[in-house]
Order: C-alpha cells, then structure tokens, then sequence
C-alpha cells in the first residue's frame, strides 16, 4: 500500500512522514509531497519517494499522487495571494483524478457548528471532500501547546502571565501527539468520520500556573483587554499581523470554541498520552 502526505516538509508533515517510515512493512511505501523537491530529498533520505507537492497545479498533484491510496491531507497555510482553499481544491481534484481512495485530513476542532475566522476554510474543505465521494476521516486537532511559546516564555523570563482569553479553556496538547494520533487513522481498517483531537481542557490561568511551578518561577497574572494584549505583544517584538492573529487567538478560546474536548485523542492512542504537566515540561525542556 502507497501512502502520501501533503506539505511533507512541514512541522506536522515531516514528523508524519518519518512516524510513517518507521511504522510501516516492507509491502508499504511512504510518498512525500512537497514544494521543495530537494529539501524534501536531503530530510528524508533514500527510504521515502519524494514527489512534487505544490498546490498551484492540478495537473502536477495529479501525477504526484498516481498509484496512491491513502492521502494524509494536512491542511494549508492562509495565503492572501493564493487562497487557502484554492489550494485544498486542487489537492482533492488531483487525489479524485488519481483515484486515491482514503483521505485523512487535518481540520479545526468541531469545524461545522463554531464560526470564527480560522474555521471557515476547515468546514468548506470537510465539505468538498464528502463531495468527493472518497473515504476519509477529519482529525480535528485542537491547539497544540507550541502556540503559547510566546505565552509560555514570558512567564519563564519576566514571571508574567498576560492574556485576554478570559477564563475561556483549551484543549492543549503537544503537536506530536496530533501527528501519531493521524498517522494511526491513516492506517486504520474502518475508522469513523470525525475525531475530534484533543488534550484536557484548561485556562491560560492553569497554564501560566503549571509552567511557574515546573520551573519554580514567581508568577504576576494580569488579563487585559484584546487591544492591550496586542500591545503587550508589539512591545514584545511582534510584528503587526502576527500580533493580531495571537489576538484572533485569544478571542476563540474567550469564546469556548476550543473548550468543548472529547476523548478521541486518548481512545485513539489508548491512552498513551502525556498528562498536562507532563506535556509543558516537553516544550520546555525540563526534565520530568
């Protein structure tokens, strides 16, 4: 069996390629796609075929995922000149034209009932790949921990804690644990459609307590308004954009759109999945 992954030399996409490498039998294959052929080539080494995986072409993706059978779809990055979901439609056109039959794909947590402005592309693409008619199964992947790093590294260095999300949770967990978790459903017989991933639901509060205490630090939380934790931000260092997208950030967890968590990510990976002390440690780097 042939599996693929889109944006291969990603974060997300490279680890799946290796967790992929080393799971699978000697009857398998694991194709990377990716824009950067030769990149991809020297990161992976001569046990992966690597394809090219730009999204700007249909006809190209077309060839790419020929003799494919099951796609890990991860999604894209926002591109103002070329359209996140542009690029999804050209990924599934081509794994329809190369008669790919199961699809995996990497989409926002409960992307058909929340509406913010990171969700809209996940529920149309979700959307377009039922319209497919090819198999498939939506990771909905709630916010991996390595968000907060800003978060988290001001605590560490200054012991503050400031945010605007208010006492809104999220259910944080550790990229790695997303990525094993869509690498078991790529290879799974029958999963279900929906899985909805995620860590233990918690605030920016427990958070910023967690990381004090792991790291034996004083702590100061203050919450402030979206327009004062934006220029907490550009005092920082922060450029504009990625200060108003941090802000986009705190407002859909203030809003609950990540607090709703279910088991999938434990019961998927049968329980083999850090606690939350345990996972704040990982990102930085102190010992257990």
């Amino acid at each position: 069996m042939k599996f693929a992954v889109t944006g291969a030399t990603g974060r997300f996409g490279s680890q799946a390629v290796k967790m992929l490498q080393e799971q699978l039998t000697d009857h398998d294959q694991v194709i990377a796609l990716a824009r950067n052929v030769e990149k991809a080539e020297a990161m992976f080494g001569a046990g992966v075929e690597v394809r090219p995986g730009s999204y700007d072409s249909v006809d190209a993706l077309t060839k790419s995922m020929q003799g494919v059978d099951k796609l890990l779809f991860i999604s894209s990055q926002p591109n103002a000149d070329f359209p996140r979901l542009d690029q999804h439609k050209n990924i599934l056109s081509a794994a329809q034209n190369a008669e790919v039959q199961f699809i995996v794909y990497t989409s926002f947590p409960h992307a058909d009932k929340v509406d913010n402005p990171l969700s809209g592309d996940h529920k149309a693409t979700e959307a377009l790949i039922r319209e497919t008619g090819i198999a498939h199964a939506f990771a909905r992947n709630n916010w991996y921990l390595e968000n907060e790093m800003p978060f988290i590294n001001k605590v560490v260095n200054d012991g503050q804690a400031i945010y605007s999300a208010g006492s809104g949770k999220a259910g944080w967990a550790l990229e790695v644990e997303y990525v094993r978790a869509a690498v078991k459903l790529l290879q799974m017989d029958n999963p279900k459609e929906i899985y909805e991933f995620s860590g233990r639901a918690h605030t920016f509060e427990e958070l910023a307590e967690t990381v004090a205490r792991v790291t034996s630090n004083t702590l100061e939380i203050e919450q402030v308004s979206d327009a004062d934790y934006k220029q907490s931000l550009l005092h920082d260092g922060f450029d504009e954009p990625t200060a108003d997208l941090f802000v986009v950030f705190q407002q859909l967890i203030r809003n609950g759109d990540l607090a709703n968590v279910r088991n999938d990510l434990y019961e998927v990976l049968d329980d083999d999945v850090p606690n939350f002390e345990e996972s704040v440690k990982t990102v930085l780097g102190v010992e257990s």
